[in-house]
């Protein structure tokens, strides 16, 4: 009963910010970050969880400062490291970088899990979406990819995502520079 109600819980906190930021009554206190401090720490914060499904968490080429809501990117950056994580089997492995592109910071999530299916990557960030029995996890509403979607273009950035079966999957959070 304690699992259901966390669940329903996370699932009714889920809609509520999807439909904060539906109405566009989120704002989004942006400031300069340091990508490689963020990575670092983003890094320290899921290694237990890494640990425990027995993936490594590696943070790759790491750099640039961009403009971002920390408390927001941090939980976009969960959402991805959760993803990646659930859908790498033990003894994979989930690479954390960033890159300067231009007048942008590109930040990356690359996993060596199953990847996603090509017919199934154009829905991937829709709400309730998953994309097969392999991507659905107990307790996952679909809710996730949509919701740091969302988030990501609050803070006037885009995010991106290319897979293939087999070869793994890497999600790509672009946002402005300082």
């Amino acid at each position: 009963i304690l699992d259901a109600c966390d669940h329903t819980d996370r699932l009714v906190g889920d809609l509520l910010l999807l439909s904060r930021l539906d109405a566009k009554q989120m704002t989004f206190e942006l400031e300069d970050l340091d990508a490689t401090a963020l990575l670092a720490d983003m890094e320290r914060h899921a290694r237990p969880l890494a640990a425990s499904r027995a993936v490594r968490l590696n943070v790759g080429a790491a750099s640039g400062v961009l403009r971002a809501d920390t408390t927001r990117l941090r939980q976009v950056l969960l959402i991805l490291i959760d993803n990646a994580l659930r859908h790498t089997p033990a003894g994979g492995s989930v690479t954390l970088e960033a890159r300067l592109q231009g007048s942008h910071v590109r930040l990356i999530v690359c996993d060596t899990g199953a990847g996603i299916a090509p017919e199934h990557l154009p829905r991937v960030f829709d709400r309730f979406y998953r994309a097969d029995a392999a991507h659905s996890s107990k307790g996952s509403a679909g809710l996730g990819l949509s919701i740091a979607k969302a988030l990501v273009e609050g803070m006037r950035g885009a995010i991106s995502i290319a897979s293939a079966p087999g070869a793994g999957t890497q999600v790509t959070v672009t946002l402005p520079r300082q």
